[in-house]
């Protein structure tokens, strides 16, 4: 990579790094609401939809810091 390519990298970095961080902060906002509901078990959807054919999907409690 030539060193003008490399300054390129530095804002388009800083952008990922900001939405990754609100992505995790929403999801830990998830992890949250759905923890209040102390409910025990782990949960998976397998199904698939017209728009995500391969996704599957879960929530299970994990111990604190492990996120």
């Amino acid at each position: 990579m030539a060193p003008n390519e490399l300054s390129e990298l530095a804002p388009i970095a800083a952008v990922l790094n900001q939405e990754s961080n609100e992505v995790k902060r929403l999801i830990t906002s998830l992890n949250e609401e759905l923890a209040a509901f102390n409910l025990g078990i782990v949960v998976w959807h397998d199904s698939p939809t017209e728009t995500e054919p391969d996704c599957t999907i879960g929530f299970t409690s994990i111990g604190e810091g492990e996120i």
